[in-house]
């Protein structure tokens, strides 16, 4: 639909995206690799650790 635009909007528009994408297999990469640690302070009960491991997923 796009595409009916013209050209550069078509290009803007897939530039967008991959940008997009790229952003948004970064964070959920983190969020995969952070999940399992939390959830295993979660469940020992150990809710200082649930916190450092989400604030240290940043760094």
């Amino acid at each position: 639909m796009i595409g009916q635009l013209g050209t550069e909007p078509l290009a803007a528009s897939v530039l967008a995206f991959n940008l997009y994408i790229v952003i948004f297999l970064f964070g959920t990469g983190l969020v995969q690799a952070v999940m399992p640690i939390a959830a295993r302070a979660r469940g020992e009960r150990r809710m200082r650790d649930v916190r450092r491991s989400v604030r240290g997923s940043g760094w």
